[in-house]
């Protein structure tokens, strides 16, 4: 496992922290939101996630891009919004960089 370095106690325990990094969808989420910490439409959030793990945003079918979507809406982006890892406004439609993003970082 990768080292927690700059880990802060007060905000979230070494087991949250390894707990929400595990998928690698909330690893992009982390990853994407450190690199461009401004708000996010989830529709843009998802092709960004899928172009990034083909390498290639040519090759971002409609039907992936949908089902990362609906993956980030219900499982991961409601986890890490709990964490206080994003803000996300489902009604909106936007994800945001949240209070603990930056001890997350490093494990992205």
């Amino acid at each position: 496992m990768f080292p927690l370095t700059g880990y802060d106690p007060q905000s979230l325990s070494k087991d949250t922290a390894y707990d929400l990094m595990r998928h690698g969808s909330r690893r992009a989420v982390v990853r994407l939101l450190g690199t461009h910490p401004v708000e996010w439409q989830l529709d843009a959030l998802a092709t960004e996630i899928v172009a990034d793990a083909s390498r290639d945003s040519s090759g971002v079918g409609d039907d992936r891009r949908r089902r990362v979507l609906v993956d980030l809406v219900h499982h991961h982006l409601p986890k890490l919004a709990e964490a206080n890892v994003v803000e996300f406004d489902h009604g909106a439609g936007v994800v945001a960089p949240g209070r603990h993003l930056p001890t997350l970082l490093p494990l992205a």
